[in-house]
């Protein structure tokens, strides 16, 4: 066990300088996300896995897409925790928060690495991304390695405008309902898997895209938004003429919120675009969103009384907007407590007592 190591380690990367990570976020949207992943690494947090019963894997590979600089982070706190030696493996050309991970974990047993060739070198392997790129990790695993496969998902958000309770990991400044969501869609720039791509609301939809608009320009001016690639900007522009036809329109600079009609809306995540859709209740936005398969992970919402109708939909998680994208360490994602994948589980049975007659 090296809990205390980790702790340590998530210490040191708090003071990091990240002025020399390349990744498609802004400096100041970067730091948040450190910032948000690394406030899942608190000290009870960490202790409460770390009490959890289990075996390590002897070696982990940790392989991530390139769209979420620290998805790794908590896989790689939970693993060096237990006792495994782990390798994050990212894309080609994005090794991102890589380099000063690894040169903050001292000496846990860690290191990062572009090539391939380690995933065949793991007895579990963590791979994260696109559903043809696991396929593809799962294919180069060793025949005899675990392999958890976390593939792609989508989340959306469903609001009626109730003020929710204090909460010390929404950003302050942000507790509003529509900031609530603002600040979930800016984290990552919007590319994380658990970003809301759609919000349902039972608000006037000219209402609702004018208040999310507000809070998504007060988002911009705190977290400027990165890089934008040039097929996301045709999307927008896509998205953008089809709110002009059939529905309305908001943006600024850094942001975009578009109001579509129910058959109109496609989960699409796009940096910092938002779809912004009318429905009756709870049921008739979960309703919609259940068409698009089982592929739908986490819920934020004001109103946890539709959770029902969200997980029929095929949600796995529901939570408060403002904590989509900064969960708690041990939680449900993707319809499994994810930190169990960190350990090999054991048990023992079937003996008597000694002396029992």
């Amino acid at each position: 066990m090296r809990w205390r190591e980790v702790a340590a380690w998530r210490d040191r990367l708090r003071e990091a300088d990240l002025s020399g990570v390349k990744t498609d976020l802004s400096p100041e949207g970067l730091r948040a996300a450190v910032d948000a992943a690394l406030d899942g690494l608190d000290d009870i947090s960490l202790q409460s896995v770390g009490s959890l019963p289990g075996a390590p894997y002897k070696r982990a590979v940790v392989v991530t897409a390139g769209t979420v600089s620290t998805a790794a982070l908590e896989w790689i706190a939970c693993l060096l925790g237990r006792g495994s030696e782990v390798i994050w493996k990212h894309p080609e050309g994005k090794e991102g928060l890589s380099h000063v991970v690894v040169d903050a974990a001292g000496d846990l047993p860690l290191a990062a690495t572009a090539t391939r060739d380690v995933i065949a070198s793991a007895n579990v392997v963590i791979a994260m991304g696109s559903d043809e790129a696991v396929a593809d990790i799962r294919k180069a695993a060793a025949p005899n390695a675990v392999v958890h496969e976390h593939g792609h998902a989508w989340s959306c958000a469903w609001v009626t405008g109730r003020v929710l309770p204090s909460d010390p990991r929404v950003p302050d400044g942000f507790a509003g309902p529509w900031d609530r969501v603002a600040a979930d869609a800016a984290l990552h720039d919007g590319r994380g898997c658990l970003s809301p791509v759609i919000v349902f609301t039972s608000i006037d939809l000219s209402d609702a895209v004018d208040q999310l608009g507000e809070a998504m320009a007060r988002a911009q001016e705190r977290w400027p938004i990165g890089n934008i690639h040039g097929e996301e900007a045709q999307m927008i522009r896509a998205r953008r003429a089809m709110a002009r036809v059939v529905g309305v329109k908001r943006g600024g600079t850094g942001y975009s919120v578009h109001g579509l009609t129910l058959e109109h809306a496609v989960p699409h995540g796009l940096p910092r675009s938002i779809l912004v859709v009318h429905a009756e209740d709870a049921q008739q936005a979960a309703t919609c969103a259940a068409q698009w398969g089982g592929s739908l992970s986490t819920v934020g919402t004001d109103d946890p009384a539709g959770a029902p109708h969200w997980f029929r939909a095929g949600a796995t998680r529901i939570c408060p907007t403002g904590r989509m994208q900064r969960p708690p360490l041990d939680r449900v994602h993707d319809g499994v407590r994810w930190v169990m994948q960190t350990m090999r589980a054991q048990g023992i049975e079937g003996f008597r007592e000694v002396g029992e007659a």
